[in-house]
C-alpha cells in the first residue's frame, strides 16, 4: 500500500524579527505572521493530500521564548491532525530543547507524539488495518 507522509524541520514558530520596526506596518504584519501561515499550510497539505504522518524534526520554535501565539497555533495544528486521523511526530532540535518550560501544554492531541530526549520512542502507523511504518524518535 501506497501512502504519503510530510516531513518538517525549522519552523521557527513566531519568530521574533529583529529590526522588524524600520518597515511598514503591512509588512512588518506579514513577516510577524509568516512562520504561522507557513504552519498552516503545512497542515493544509496533509489534510490535501491525506498524508499518513507528519514529522517534524526540530526547532518547532524560536528559542527560549516560545510565546503563547505560536504554542497555540502548533497545538491547534496537530489537533487538527488528529481530527483527521493523521499522526504527528515531533522531535526536538537546538532551538526547543525539552526543559521545563519547553511548553505550557500539557495535554498534546490524541494522535500527536512528542519524543523523549532520553529513551528511543517508536510508534507504528497504521490505515485500514495495515501498517505502513514505523515512526522512531528521540
Amino acid at each position: 500500500m501506497s501512502f504519503c507522509f510530510i516531513h518538517a524541520a525549522d519552523l521557527h514558530l513566531d519568530t521574533p524579527f529583529k529590526g522588524i520596526e524600520r518597515v511598514s506596518p503591512v509588512i512588518g504584519e506579514a513577516l510577524r505572521d509568516a512562520s504561522l501561515k507557513a504552519f498552516d499550510a503545512l497542515i493544509d497539505l496533509a489534510e490535501k493530500r491525506n498524508a499518513a504522518f507528519v514529522l517534524l524534526a526540530g526547532d518547532i520554535y524560536d528559542g527560549p521564548e516560545r510565546g503563547v501565539r505560536a504554542q497555540l497555533r502548533f497545538y491547534n495544528g496537530l489537533k487538527r491532525l488528529s481530527d483527521m486521523s493523521i499522526h504527528s511526530f515531533v522531535v526536538h532540535g537546538n532551538h526547543d530543547p525539552l526543559n521545563a518550560g519547553w511548553s505550557a501544554i500539557r495535554d498534546w492531541p490524541q494522535l500527536a507524539t512528542i519524543f523523549g530526549h532520553d529513551t528511543i520512542g517508536s510508534v507504528v502507523v497504521e490505515r485500514d488495518g495495515v501498517q505502513l511504518a514505523t515512526v522512531h524518535g528521540i
